[in-house]
């Protein structure tokens, strides 16, 4: 089960499939990194370093995960 944060931020990477920290904070304000990590350590989103910058995608298990809670 997840939160209502990490749902929000779910729905949001099945729209645009990848984030960088400050959008992310600015979604979740201060709770960022919590649910950062919190669904990195369900496997739900990866880590991705692009050219020195940080940014975060949805993985299949994240992908198909949101789809059956949503159905």
């Amino acid at each position: 089960m997840i939160s209502e944060q990490e749902l929000k931020l779910l729905e949001i990477f099945v729209k645009k499939h990848v984030l960088n920290k400050l959008e992310i904070k600015s979604i979740l304000n201060e709770n960022g990194g919590s649910v950062i990590s919190s669904l990195l350590e369900k496997g739900l989103i990866t880590k991705v370093s692009l050219l020195g910058e940080t940014t975060y995608a949805i993985t299949q298990k994240g992908r198909k995960y949101f789809e059956e809670i949503t159905q």
